[in-house]
């Protein structure tokens, strides 16, 4: 499909009106101007032209005495001389009607010889109009005129003009009016359905939106500016659509998280109000759980306004060369003592080469927790869990890969949603909020790397993440 942009659509409708307006100008020339007036300025005109005509082949051949004498006069040219670049065919004749001299004639054209009642005609009034010839393309009129050297009548001459009828350029411009009339008017009607089927599709499409059918899209098959403003309108509507799904799921997610913590410590509260518990250790149970949960809604919480936080960039972090070998052997001597406790062991491979990378400490200290985490809540007993970190040309990319359950294909892409969990049960087993990949996610974004993930169910996970080797803090 050719693709036509509004501008030139406008341009061509605008030339079409612009010739619609000349015609109709002219077809008013010739409407208030009568065809005998035209006819008669016409006439006056070629009259003119002719006598000047006649004025010059009698200062050329002034000294001859005989008009025959022309013909020994033919090398000179007068005829030539006379009506160089004038489209007029001239004779020179004799009183008795013959042609002594003549311009070529047009193709397909013969000398007509004038009858003995025109030459006196001519002769009497001065000058003579004649029909002169037709062809099925153009006519022309004769003017004839005396021919005078020294005050003598010496014979004729004749010119020949094309033949302008104003009645019949009257028709021509009528008919050629009406018919650019009716182009423009389909030009018109093609034009607006361009321009008007499209914009109403988009407005039905903008009432829908604004009835909360986000879903709606505008069909719209077009390649000018108001295609692309469909395509545009039609992604803003599938952004606004999973803006709000996403919204609702939030507040689904949350919702559940926050009902679960909250029933556990509402029923350890109405076990001690109403006195169900007559034992003092049974007692300190309850009230240590209803702590441990208000430090998970704590936890959670944080988490939750961190991830906003990080989401619309309202966490300010803080890039200073830092060693990344340095995070890393603090984390995993924070983290030992679980290892331990669940007898998982931790490998560290750290290439030596790494040099101190631009970065924010607390976050990448933050990433790397939480990847240790997760390895640790879904690896088993005597688990393994390695981490690495190499140079790949203008990255340096930390690995963090464990033998435990694994991840299915079809979930691994959504691993790093808010609140998502493999265990679809959402119990508590694993502790945790289930922002931490999220958040990870955020942080890693925010110094311009990526994070991915590699897994196989039984074999175990491999969660991987970029740092960019910059320089400056401006190139972040």
């Amino acid at each position: 499909m050719v693709k036509i942009s509004i501008f030139w659509k406008t341009i061509l409708l605008f030339f079409a009106y612009l010739f619609l307006a000349n015609g109709i100008m002219l077809l008013f020339y010739f409407l208030t101007e009568s065809p005998e007036t035209i006819t008669s300025d016409i006439t006056k005109a070629v009259i003119t032209d002719a006598s000047l005509i006649t004025k010059n082949i009698e200062d050329e051949i002034k000294n001859i005495k005989d008009v025959q004498e022309v013909k020994r006069l033919e090398e000179i040219k007068i005829l030539k001389k006379i009506v160089e670049n004038k489209n007029r065919h001239v004779r020179i004749l004799n009183l008795s009607g013959n042609i002594i001299l003549e311009t070529p004639l047009e193709k397909g054209r013969r000398s007509e010889k004038l009858t003995k009642e025109e030459i006196i005609e001519a002769l009497k009034k001065g000058f003579l109009i004649g029909k002169g010839h037709a062809t099925f393309f153009r006519s022309t009129i004769d003017i004839t005129l005396p021919l005078r050297i020294k005050e003598k009548t010496m014979g004729l001459v004749q010119v020949s003009y094309p033949k302008t009828n104003p009645l019949r350029l009257q028709k021509i411009i009528s008919f050629a009016v009406v018919i650019e009339a009716i182009i423009i008017a389909f030009l018109a009607m093609l034009f607006s359905k361009w321009f008007s089927i499209p914009i109403r599709e988009l407005i039905k499409a903008a009432e829908q939106i604004a009835k909360g059918n986000l879903g709606y899209r505008a069909e719209v098959k077009s390649s000018d500016e108001i295609g692309e403003l469909t395509n545009t309108f039609n992604y803003m509507s599938k952004a606004l659509a999973d803006m709000t799904k996403l919204r609702r799921e939030l507040t689904a997610d949350i919702s559940h998280e926050l009902r679960s913590p909250l029933t556990r410590i509402r029923v350890s509260a109405e076990s001690l109000v109403d006195k169900v518990v007559d034992d003092e250790k049974e007692k300190e149970m309850h009230l240590q759980a209803i702590c441990e949960e208000v430090d998970d809604l704590n936890s959670l919480i944080g988490d939750l306004l961190d991830l906003s936080k990080l989401e619309l960039d309202r966490i300010k972090m803080e890039y200073y060369p830092t060693s990344l070998k340095e995070i890393i052997n603090s984390v995993v001597t924070k983290i030992t003592p679980l290892a331990k406790k669940r007898k998982a062991s931790l490998e560290i491979d750290i290439d030596e080469k790494i040099p101190d990378l631009l970065l924010d400490g607390k976050g990448i200290n933050r990433v790397i927790t939480n990847l240790l985490d997760n390895s640790l809540k879904y690896t088993n007993s005597d688990g393994k869990i390695k981490i690495s970190v190499a140079e790949r040309d203008n990255f340096v990319v930390v690995s963090v890969e464990d033998n435990g359950k694994g991840i299915s294909e079809e979930e691994l892409p959504f691993i790093f949603e808010r609140f998502y969990r493999v265990d679809k049960s959402r119990t508590r087993e694993t502790g945790g909020t289930g922002l931490g990949l999220a958040i990870a996610k955020q942080i890693v974004k925010a110094h311009g790397g990526e994070i991915f993930a590699q897994s196989k169910v039984g074999e175990g996970t491999k969660i991987s993440f970029t740092i960019p080797k910059r320089r400056n803090v401006t190139d972040i």
